[in-house]
């Protein structure tokens, strides 16, 4: 007769159980389990792994992205009956009690040197076995690259959130099937501070109206179109660094008491590529 692969196991903590943990999304951990546990939560999030499905409710993510710009949709899902059985799940940093079930999906497109379309269909549901879950928030990251270095790139951020009530900021889509939002991003420019590029100039992204509120009931089937548009007029990250002049914007030392420009400004160089500047963004006057 064979036995169930939970009647040979022992009380022995196996290192081998949390690998095996890891293959099915749990990641391997460090907690003094007997291998019997361990064995048994295998088994359990096996099965959980393998019946996980997205719901049939879906809606259409797409939009427009600039040369050099790329996106991420990161997905959250929370459960229906966050007590219910099934939507428990082992607290593995504290032994022997639960915690509500989580979904996380993600959905990228790529940065690419020519201007592009994306479009995700986001499932509104998830089941995880026997849970049920809805989508609460989908987190943006837009991401840009606005130079030929590893460190020359910025994200800025964005995100839907999803309700099951409206408020006054929540956006109404009545028998509209797509609703058009517009985000504006600026690059905002300073001095880097880390020692491996001190002086050069770095870049962030602020990007604004990539953001909006919905009823899940409403958005069913409707696609939300996102364009992103860049500003053309960089800024710098704070105020009062940099004053702007006919040739470009200079950078000033800071004065006795802050890192504000001194009055009247004095100004200093900045590096830019690898070479000494004087103006951004044309480097020299």
């Amino acid at each position: 007769m064979s036995k169930h692969p939970l009647s040979s196991c022992t009380s022995e903590t196996d290192s081998i159980h949390a690998i095996a943990l890891s293959a099915v999304g749990i990641g391997a951990l460090t907690i003094s389990l007997s291998g019997c546990e361990w064995m048994g939560m295998y088994e359990k999030e096996k099965w959980i792994a393998a019946t996980s499905r997205p719901g049939w409710d879906t809606f259409t993510f797409k939009g427009q992205l600039p040369a050099e710009f790329s996106i991420d949709a990161i997905a959250f899902y929370s459960p229906n009956e966050p007590d219910k059985a099934s939507c428990q799940t082992a607290a593995f940093y504290e032994p022997g009690t639960t915690v509500s079930r989580r979904h996380v999906e993600q959905y990228t497109a790529e940065i690419d040197g020519q201007a592009q379309e994306f479009s995700f269909e986001i499932p509104l549901s998830y089941y995880k076995g026997l849970c049920g879950m809805s989508l609460g928030r989908v987190k943006l990251e837009i991401n840009a690259r606005y130079g030929s270095q590893d460190w020359q790139q910025a994200y800025g951020r964005g995100g839907f959130y999803f309700v099951q009530k409206g408020k006054p900021q929540t956006m109404k889509l009545g028998e509209e099937e797509t609703l058009y939002i517009s985000s504006t991003c600026t690059w905002l420019f300073q001095q880097s501070n880390a020692r491996s590029i001190l002086g050069e100039i770095e870049k962030r992204l602020m990007c604004t109206g990539a953001g909006a509120e919905f009823t899940a009931h409403n958005i069913t089937s409707k696609t939300i179109n996102l364009h992103i548009k860049i500003n053309p007029e960089e800024r710098p990250s704070m105020r009062n660094r940099w004053i702007k002049t006919d040739s470009g914007w200079m950078p000033c030392l800071p004065s006795e008491n802050s890192n504000r420009c001194q009055t009247p400004p004095l100004f200093k160089t900045f590096k830019m590529n690898g070479q000494t500047c004087t103006v951004y963004p044309g480097c020299t006057e």
